[in-house]
């Protein structure tokens, strides 16, 4: 509103530019205290409510109880797996606390060398058959036709030397043919010892008959221990329905 010039203002207006003027002059301190008396009222007014409580809705639901334990895990029982035969494992077909069933492949060993060991028993068995087999169609039978021999050779030089010492004694025959005659006698004698060794070696019951099959029933025993069935024992199967390990 203007004031027309020449007109005083009345008193009430002059009051309220007083009160304005000093308020702008302290505009800060008057916003300062309009602050301080809303904090206080915003405050008193949260003391007169109370403190705010957060409030949830209740709900039927089901109750999970979560117990943390320390212990120890017992197998029920313990199955010892072990070979019959050493060497190196090739490979293991199970993982540990794995189950497994009855005749499952569990470790698995290199058989290189038992493939080796049965051949070997197998040429060994051959050999001491063949030999075995020599003894009796070749050995035996040539040892009786050389003591056959070698009797008919002493019983000539015993016949021979029979009549040079009947001829020495009447003087018909010198020594030389004498002393010739005793030699070869000697000489068949010894032939015929010999024969009858070797007829008695290579007979059952002789040395090297003996020898011969010992030596068969030892590669027959490396071979059964060595046989294609022992392969087996190369891999360890489960026994029973029951944990790997």
């Amino acid at each position: 509103m203007i004031q027309p010039p020449g007109v005083p203002l009345r008193g009430g207006s002059i009051a309220m530019g007083k009160l304005r003027a000093w308020l702008w002059s302290r505009k800060w301190f008057v916003l300062a205290a309009i602050t301080v008396v809303g904090i206080g009222g915003w405050q008193g007014a949260l003391f007169f409510m109370g403190p705010e409580v957060a409030v949830d809705q209740a709900k039927r639901a089901q109750l999970i109880e979560t117990v943390v334990a320390t212990g120890s895990v017992q197998t029920p029982f313990r199955v010892l797996i072990g070979s019959q035969i050493s060497g190196t494992v090739e490979e293991v077909q199970v993982d540990e606390g794995q189950r497994v069933t009855k005749g499952q492949k569990l470790v698995s060993l290199e058989s290189h060398e038992l493939v080796a060991a049965v051949d070997q028993a197998q040429a060994a068995v051959a050999q001491a058959e063949a030999h075995m087999t020599q003894l009796k169609d070749l050995t035996l039978p040539t040892a009786r036709d050389a003591l056959n021999q070698a009797q008919a050779t002493f019983l000539n030089a015993q016949q021979s030397f029979s009549r040079a010492q009947e001829l020495a004694r009447t003087g018909n025959e010198t020594r030389v043919v004498l002393d010739a005659a005793q030699k070869d006698l000697d000489v068949a004698r010894t032939q015929v010892r010999s024969a009858e060794l070797q007829v008695n070696t290579a007979s059952p019951g002789g040395s090297d008959y003996v020898t011969g099959q010992t030596q068969l029933n030892q590669a027959r025993a490396l071979r059964v221990s060595a046989s294609p069935r022992s392969l087996g024992l190369a891999t360890r199967r489960s026994p029973r329905h029951a944990p790997a390990f």
